[in-house]
């Protein structure tokens, strides 16, 4: 998203096709201007982490629908 807020006609490239002037400079200003679109390197927001969800049914065999559980008690 960030590429296509970028003037590709002022990065300059050197005779390699390596980026000598123009990114640095408009990456600031997209920094200052829309930072919403940057992730901060260093964040201190704490990292939500959850609980790993069980595995299998706690009897072994095979988990029972429960749509069929319905029509099973008929």
């Amino acid at each position: 998203m960030v590429a296509s807020l970028l003037d590709k006609n002022t990065i300059e490239l050197d005779e390699n096709g390596n980026i000598t002037k123009g990114l640095e400079e408009q990456l600031k200003t997209l920094q200052e201007t829309k930072s919403f679109l940057f992730v901060p390197e260093n964040s201190n927001q704490p990292k939500i982490t959850g609980i790993k969800p069980a595995e299998g049914s706690p009897t072994g065999g095979e988990p029972e629908d429960p749509f069929l559980a319905g029509f099973n008690s008929i």
